[in-house]
């Protein structure tokens, strides 16, 4: 009889759960998914929940660089209440959808799975998982589902390997930080495609990213719409050309820490209204007159 009340508790989430399967070996998956009724987006979260146990340690780097104070925003959530209540969730205040996840400095310990319950909340427009602890795992395709997405940060998550492609078919994304993940790397037709795709983005951090391969031509390639770019110890290698400095909407560069970069800062005819340049320490063999002051 208990097997009955329970299976009656939790018929939408074993609903959830067989879409999901069924779909994650589908490259169709994201377009075969509908929203996800209050229930049912209640449901996904504590299952996304339990992927994970509660390490302070997880997030030490929040607190070290003072991004903001770490503690388990996961604690509060509890069956039965109002997840919209919850620490770190946002809805949407007529119709009751998830947009925003901040569950970032959150001590979170564990992986995401490619068919993790997370990438059922279709309305997500802020998600920031930043300074968690994802034990090395590859950067789930799964994020390129949320195509409402105008803001992700995945920085600080102890991710590897390469930047999905899928990831760069967020067409509506205006700022992307995959900085301080030591052990993700960056290829130069993945540059050049999120350049071409990602035509709203306004603000992208990828300090620490490896971009060792990646050829300097292909950040020429980037929207006009762009203001901020770091690239801080990115590994970059050979001779950055003068053209990106005229971006037209650029306001912030960093570059810093790439010893094996050179280039020179143009004197004059410059048409971008940079006004901060983080150009120390470039390259062993470039003088700093070479960059006056801006």
């Amino acid at each position: 009889m208990r097997w009955l009340i329970w299976l009656s508790q939790h018929f939408h989430l074993l609903l959830l759960f067989y879409s999901l399967f069924t779909s994650s070996s589908s490259s169709s998956f994201a377009s075969t998914l509908k929203p996800l009724r209050s229930q049912d987006q209640q449901l996904a979260l504590l299952h996304f929940k339990q992927l994970f146990t509660f390490s302070e340690f997880a997030s030490y780097d929040c607190d070290l660089l003072g991004y903001q104070h770490s503690y388990p925003k996961m604690e509060s959530w509890k069956k039965g209440t109002d997840y919209c209540s919850w620490d770190g969730i946002t809805c949407d205040r007529v119709k009751g959808n998830l947009i925003g996840f901040d569950l970032s400095c959150s001590w979170l310990q564990g992986t995401i799975p490619p068919n993790s319950t997370l990438f059922l909340l279709s309305h997500l427009q802020y998600l920031n998982l930043a300074f968690n602890d994802f034990d090395f795992s590859l950067i789930s395709s799964g994020f390129g589902q949320f195509t409402r997405l105008r803001y992700l940060n995945l920085s600080g998550c102890v991710f590897s390997g390469q930047v999905p492609l899928r990831l760069l078919r967020l067409s509506l994304l205006a700022s992307l930080y995959l900085s301080q993940n030591h052990f993700v790397s960056l290829e130069t037709f993945v540059v050049r495609r999120l350049a071409k795709n990602l035509k709203m983005l306004r603000e992208l951090h990828l300090d620490l990213v490896d971009m060792s391969s990646v050829s300097l031509r292909s950040l020429m390639n980037f929207s006009s719409s762009l203001t901020t770019l770091s690239l801080f110890n990115c590994e970059l290698q050979g001779t950055l050309p003068v053209d990106i400095f005229r971006l037209p909407n650029l306001l912030t560069l960093t570059l810093t820490s790439n010893i094996e970069l050179r280039g020179f800062f143009p004197l004059v005819n410059l048409t971008s209204p940079l006004r901060f340049n983080s150009l120390i320490n470039w390259g062993p063999h470039e003088s700093y007159s070479n960059f006056p002051p801006i």
